[in-house]
């Protein structure tokens, strides 16, 4: 269950490093990497990376990174490389993932 609620871990860095395709109504950066972590998110006691982290991972290869989001959303935009697992599937295809390696869920 600790792995369905680390889908958070980087949900919020996936939007500031891997934006969708529409920028115009992103928030800049600065203002995302500054705002508060929300007291009530859901699963507080899973460890979450910072956006810094995350993107020394993504640049140094270093973890695998599933999208456990729905495979339309996928399909629509995902960041480079990450694997699709949607989180309905997520526990049964635990298998199929390197036991000795860092992995990244994200879920937006």
């Amino acid at each position: 269950m600790l792995i369905v609620g680390g889908v958070l871990v980087i949900a919020a860095t996936v939007l500031i490093l891997f934006p969708r395709q529409n920028t115009e109504t992103a928030a800049p950066t600065e203002v995302l990497e500054s705002a508060p972590v929300q007291a009530d998110i859901p699963f507080p006691q899973v460890p979450r990376i910072s956006i810094a982290e995350t993107k020394a991972h993504f640049d140094a290869n270093s973890a695998i990174i599933v999208d456990v989001r729905r495979a339309d959303d996928f399909a629509a935009s995902h960041i480079p490389n990450a694997l699709s697992i949607p989180e309905d599937e997520l526990e049964a295809s635990l298998g199929e993932l390197p036991q000795d390696a860092e992995i990244l869920l994200y879920c937006t």
